[in-house]
């Protein structure tokens, strides 16, 4: 991806997969942290991405498949 296009995927991607605009804190320095591990993780898919030719959506489900089966399987609360 280069140019224009390749930006506008980038934020995108930045802002759906990793929750960049989801931040609810009102200190500039807790809203800086939230946008540098957003984009931290960001670079992360980005850099699987590059690696194995997953994409990011495919390696968001999976940690999140992960994540679900692992509470599930141990889970901190029950309904009795």
């Amino acid at each position: 991806m280069s140019g224009k296009k390749g930006r506008v995927t980038k934020h995108r991607g930045i802002k759906q997969f990793c929750g960049v605009e989801k931040c609810q804190a009102r200190k500039e320095e807790s809203q800086r942290a939230h946008i540098m591990f957003s984009l931290r993780a960001f670079l992360r898919l980005e850099l699987q991405r590059i690696k194995s030719g997953i994409s990011w959506f495919e390696s968001a489900m999976k940690i999140r498949r992960v994540a679900v089966t692992a509470y599930l399987n141990d889970p901190l609360y029950t309904l009795n």
